[in-house]
Formats: structure tokens, C-alpha cells, sequence
């Protein structure tokens, strides 16, 4: 899929059923250096199961279960998930479990992550917008959001302390 430019290089793709055990190694370190990031609980999140996580990503595909985007050195330091939701008669995407490593992190990673699955989106063409919502705290990732083209919108749900942003991806482009 491309390359991320850091002193490192790094490879972007688009994570399998292969990568599994990698998924679970990099999610269960996002919950225990980020929690406040993540709805999740390493005591019950879902995505440290392997069945669960295996199912998720066995083919892969926008218009099916999702993706999850990987961004890997020698392991894999980074993900992004893309999944599909049918809200108030449009086709959107919720971007979802979003992390990069703390040894990678301002070394463009996050970034290359985003401008890959934001492509993956626009050249799908067929959801007209991609959300997320972001812990309040995480001002970085909010920065990130903003630079992107990302605006603040009305929350499909209300979460404690988190705040929902939206990119309009399809026609009618640019709006927030």
C-alpha cells in the first residue's frame, strides 16, 4: 500500500487473518499505555480475543466487516480499522483504533496511517462520510484530526469525556 516516511522505514498495508497474534500484542498495548483512548478494557475488550480478531480480519473489505490498516517495521507499530455504519440513510465509516507505539510516535507514522486510509476511502466512492471520536485529552490525535480536514460534530452517542469529529468523503467533499 505505501510507505511512511520516519528515520525507520515502515510499511503500510492492509492487516489479514496471518496477523492476528500482531494485532492483539499492539491493541493490548494501547490499552495499557493509552486506556483513557479506547472504550475497551483489557478485561473485556473484544479485540484481545483471537476468534474475534481473526474473524475481523479474514477479508478484509470496506463494503464488508472493515479494515484494519497496519503500519509495520520489523513488527507492527501502528493500526487504524475502517468499518462501515448505515446512520440517518448515509454510508459512513467510523474510524476506529487508532494507536502508534510511544517509540514511534512524531516520526510521521500516525499521519502515513491516516493519509493511507483516507485515500482507501476516497477510492472506494461510495461513503459520503468518515467519523471518530477522539478522548478529549488526546489533544495530539485532535491535531492530527483538524489537519486532516476533520471538523467537530453532533456525537452519535454520548461518551464520557470524548468528543466526535467528521470528514465528509464523498459528494459535496469539504464539508464537516
Amino acid at each position: 500500500m505505501g510507505t511512511a516516511s520516519s528515520a525507520v522505514p515502515v510499511v503500510l498495508r492492509i492487516l489479514t487473518a496471518d496477523d492476528t497474534d500482531a494485532f492483539i500484542r499492539i491493541r493490548a498495548l494501547a490499552l495499557r499505555t493509552d486506556p483513557e483512548a479506547f472504550e475497551g478494557r483489557p478485561d473485556s475488550d473484544p479485540s484481545l480475543d483471537p476468534a474475534f480478531v481473526r474473524g475481523r480480519l479474514e477479508a478484509p473489505s470496506l463494503r464488508g466487516k472493515g479494515v484494519v490498516l497496519g503500519a509495520i517495521t520489523r513488527q507492527l507499530v501502528g493500526i487504524l480499522g475502517l468499518s462501515p455504519e448505515e446512520m440517518e440513510s448515509q454510508r459512513q465509516l467510523r474510524l476506529w483504533g487508532f494507536y502508534v507505539v510511544p517509540s514511534m510516535r512524531r516520526q510521521r507514522v500516525g499521519r502515513a496511517l491516516l493519509n493511507t486510509a483516507l485515500d482507501l476511502v476516497r477510492q472506494t466512492a461510495e461513503f459520503s462520510r468518515l467519523r471518530l471520536r477522539v478522548h478529549a485529552s488526546s489533544q495530539a490525535a485532535i491535531a492530527l484530526y483538524r489537519s486532516a480536514g476533520f471538523g467537530p460534530v453532533q456525537p452519535d452517542r454520548i461518551v464520557e469525556g470524548s468528543q466526535e469529529f467528521g470528514l465528509d468523503v464523498g459528494p459535496g467533499e469539504g464539508r464537516s
